[in-house]
């Protein structure tokens, strides 16, 4: 088809064209968003993990015993507080648990209804100051 002289605009199948091409690359760039998010979320549990971890230790090396707390203030021993902002996250429910005198088994897992549910961050502290973390996100 001849355009006439001075007509403006764009062809409808030139539009069509472009909105193909966005369609694709939304499809493409979507589900990498969706990845990347959750990767991000779950590394806020990694790190809150990561301080209960070492207040553990730190807890250890005072008393020779690992501690069990109640997550909602999260001090450990006397004098020995890791400062998490737990009451402002409903994403994560935290939980620490003794498994002997020589380890304490922390995990993170994502609340129910929400972005990071299923997801599951486990690190396991030894008295030697060893870690072993594990995710599956």
């Amino acid at each position: 088809m001849k355009r006439e002289r001075g007509t403006l605009g764009f062809t409808l199948l030139e539009l069509l064209i472009v909105v193909i091409i966005i369609g694709i690359l939304a499809a493409v760039a979507l589900p990498q968003f969706s990845r990347m998010t959750r990767r991000s979320r779950g590394a806020e549990a990694l790190a809150v993990v990561d301080g209960i971890a070492t207040g553990e230790l730190a807890s250890y090396q005072e008393n020779q015993t690992f501690t069990t707390v109640a997550l909602t203030m999260l001090t450990i021993g006397p004098n020995l507080r890791v400062d998490v902002p737990l009451a402002a996250n409903t994403n994560w429910t935290y939980a620490v648990q003794a498994g002997t005198t020589a380890n304490v088994v922390i995990t993170a897992g994502g609340a129910a209804a929400t972005p990071v549910a299923g997801m599951l961050v486990t690190c396991t502290v030894r008295a030697d100051g060893s870690r072993a973390t594990s995710n599956n996100f």
